[in-house]
C-alpha cells in the first residue's frame, strides 16, 4: 500500500507542472518571433518608402540637375533596392546608394523592379506597386502603391496599423506657381532670404540672390548660410520655366533638409506681392522650420497665402 507523501510533490504532479510550464514557454516563444517579424516587416517597409520619398525629393529639387529613382533586386540575398541617380540604372555608378531588407523579408514576386522621378514634377515615369514580405510567408507583408501623381502609400500590415499614415512626413519641400513677371535682363529681379526674421540683430541673415543665375532656362540656387554663432541653414530653390514674356507661370520647387534646418525663414521676390507698399514674403516657414505660409482652418483645410500671385500650392 503506497504511503500519501506529505513533504513534497507527487512525479505526476511534476509531470504535469513541467507539461504546464512547457506550452506556456512555446506560447510565449512563438508569439514574440511573430511580433518580431511583424516589426521587423513594418520597419523595413517604412525605410523603404523613406527612401523613395528621398529620391523622389532629390529629383524635385533638381539635385545635381538629375532625374533619381529606385531599382529594386529580388534576386540577390538578401535582397536589396538602390537610389540611383541619372535616367536608368547602372549598378557599377559610384552615386548609387543600396539598401539591404533584413534577412527574414523578401520582396514580393509581382510589382515594380524599378521607378524613376522626373526633375522638378517629381512624377514617377510609371505608376504600380511594391510588396515586402516575410520571407516564406506571402500572407504577412506591406504592399506599397506608388501613383502617377508621385503619392506613396501602403495597405494595413497584417495585425493592424498603417505607417504611412502614421510616420512624419517632411512638409519643408514645397511647390508653387507664380504668375507675376519674372525680370532676369539687366535689373534682374531678386529672391530674398531672410533667415531669423524675429531673431535678435546678430542672428537675422539676409541674402539676396538674382535671377541671372540661370541654367538655360531655369533658374537654380544652393546654399548653406551661417546664422548666429553655431547654427547652419540649407536651402534649395530651383524654377520649371519663369514668367517672362514668353510664360504666364513660373513654377518654384523650395526644398529644406530637416537634417540641417530648423530656423524661421521669410521668401520674398523683389517687385511682387506687395500690398499697401508693404511687401508680402511668398513663403515663410516658422521658428520649428515647419512651412508657415498657409494657414489651417478648423476643419484641417488648407487656406492660401494672402500672395495674390500664389497658386497650386502643394506641400510634399
Amino acid at each position: 500500500m503506497l504511503k500519501e507523501n506529505k513533504n513534497g510533490f507527487s512525479l505526476i504532479e511534476i509531470i504535469i507542472v513541467v507539461a504546464i510550464l512547457s506550452v506556456l514557454a512555446a506560447t510565449v516563444v512563438s508569439g514574440f518571433i511573430a511580433f518580431n517579424k511583424n516589426s521587423t516587416l513594418k520597419n523595413n517597409s517604412e525605410e523603404f518608402v523613406s527612401v523613395v520619398k528621398l529620391a523622389q525629393n532629390q529629383a524635385m529639387s533638381s539635385e545635381n540637375y538629375s532625374r533619381y529613382g529606385i531599382h529594386i533586386d529580388k534576386d540577390s540575398s538578401p535582397n536589396k533596392y538602390v537610389l540611383f541617380q541619372g535616367d536608368t540604372y547602372n549598378e557599377e555608378a559610384t552615386t548609387n546608394q543600396t539598401y539591404n531588407l533584413d534577412n527574414s523579408m523578401e520582396f514580393g514576386d509581382d510589382g515594380l523592379n524599378q521607378v524613376v522621378f522626373e526633375r522638378l514634377t517629381g512624377f514617377p515615369d510609371q505608376s504600380g506597386s511594391v510588396s515586402l514580405q516575410i520571407r516564406n510567408e506571402p500572407s504577412k507583408s506591406k504592399t506599397i502603391d506608388i501613383t502617377n501623381s508621385g503619392e506613396t502609400s501602403s495597405g494595413p500590415l497584417v495585425g493592424g496599423g498603417n505607417f504611412d499614415a502614421e510616420r512624419k512626413k517632411d512638409y519643408r519641400h514645397v511647390r508653387f506657381s507664380y504668375t507675376d513677371y519674372v525680370d532676369t535682363g539687366m535689373n534682374p529681379d531678386s529672391i530674398i532670404l531672410v533667415f531669423d526674421p524675429n531673431g535678435p540683430n546678430e542672428t537675422t541673415k539676409t541674402i539676396m540672390i538674382d535671377f541671372s543665375n540661370m541654367i538655360g532656362e531655369e533658374f537654380q540656387y544652393e546654399g548653406v548660410t551661417n546664422v548666429g554663432l553655431n547654427d547652419t541653414e540649407e536651402l534649395r530653390i530651383t524654377t520649371q520655366g519663369l514668367s517672362d514674356e514668353n510664360a504666364s507661370m513660373t513654377i518654384f520647387n523650395v526644398y529644406r533638409d530637416p537634417r540641417y534646418n530648423d530656423k524661421a525663414l521669410d521668401i520674398y521676390i523683389s517687385g511682387g506681392c506687395i500690398i499697401a507698399g508693404v511687401p508680402l514674403p511668398v513663403l515663410q516657414y516658422n521658428d520649428g522650420g515647419e512651412v508657415n505660409i498657409i494657414r489651417y482652418s478648423e476643419n484641417g483645410e488648407p487656406i492660401i497665402s494672402d500672395c495674390y500671385y500664389i497658386s497650386d500650392f502643394v506641400q510634399i
